[in-house]
């Protein structure tokens, strides 16, 4: 792994809110450019966005495939794992 992949993956790790709204922001760019291009072949404004929509598909989906590529689902998993079992122990004091 390049210290590249390592940053980016750190980052996506702990600075998650910033790197969820660039996604955002990225899915949204990409169907914004598929709407001027509707637009510029006559489109009107409603139609021109919901075509790039369909063109585009599912958007959560899209954005579902982006977070799995970065490569830290199993790390967030772990966390989230441990959180609730954190909390599981703190509501089962006997237990613990």
């Amino acid at each position: 792994m390049k210290w590249i992949d390592l940053r980016l993956r750190l980052r996506a790790l702990f600075q998650q809110r910033a790197v969820e709204r660039n996604l955002r922001d990225e899915l949204d760019l990409h169907i914004d450019m598929e709407t001027r291009k509707n637009r510029d072949r006559g489109m009107r404004e409603e139609e021109a966005r919901r075509q790039a929509r369909n063109k585009f598909g599912n958007v959560a989906l899209a954005a579902e495939e982006c977070r799995d590529t970065r490569g830290i689902a199993s790390i967030e998993d772990t966390i989230r794992d441990l959180k609730y079992a954190a909390r599981a122990l703190v509501r089962a004091q006997t237990f613990t």
